[in-house]
């Protein structure tokens, strides 16, 4: 999913807003594997944490805003300049890496609970004759 994030004001007090991109394909997945940003047993962790979240790698969950928004800009701020703009927010890493590991299945079950909210709504306020 894409996603908009303001990054810290800068020294005139302007604030920029990045795109992120929890979405990766897996040539994006393998490439952020080579450069250290994924761990290489990030899939069977990934695996295990959908069962039980508590089995999450930290250091993957940290990574989660800045893989996200390499995935949105491949040509953008390094990590060390990313995150030297970005507040501590766990909150945030963790809801990012929950995106990442849900990847496309989300977008389905997401679609699924509005259809199904929406058809209960038509339920409710349909008109009585």
């Amino acid at each position: 999913m894409i996603y908009e994030l303001d990054l810290k004001p800068d020294l005139d007090g302007e604030v920029v807003t990045v795109n992120l991109n929890t979405t990766l394909t897996l040539f994006s997945m393998r490439k952020m594997q080579n450069e250290g940003l994924i761990s290489k047993t990030f899939l069977s962790d990934m695996a295990l944490a959908q069962s039980d979240p508590s089995k999450a790698k930290m250091e993957d969950m940290m990574n989660a805003p800045y893989i996200a928004y390499k995935n949105a800009n491949p040509n953008g701020m390094t990590q060390e300049e990313f995150e030297s703009k970005v507040n501590s927010n766990l909150e945030m890493c963790g809801e990012l890496y929950g995106e990442i590991i849900a990847g496309e299945a989300n977008k389905e079950k997401n679609k699924l609970e509005k259809d199904a909210m929406a058809n209960s709504f038509r339920k409710v306020t349909s008109k009585k004759k």
